[in-house]
């Protein structure tokens, strides 16, 4: 299972990287982030020890 961050303000680049990242891992967790800000944010949010 992996976490990704995806960080595009294009929706249909976000949808398509998504897509392909679920046909080779289904149970992986997405977070969406549509500017800089939003992705500092999610990194601060879901950072690893």
């Amino acid at each position: 299972m992996g976490k990704y961050i995806l960080a595009d303000n294009q929706e249909l680049t976000r949808y398509a990287l998504e897509a392909i990242i679920r046909e080779k891992d289904n149970s992986s967790d997405f977070y969406r982030a549509s500017d800089k800000t939003g992705l500092v944010e999610k990194l601060k949010e879901h950072e690893t020890p």
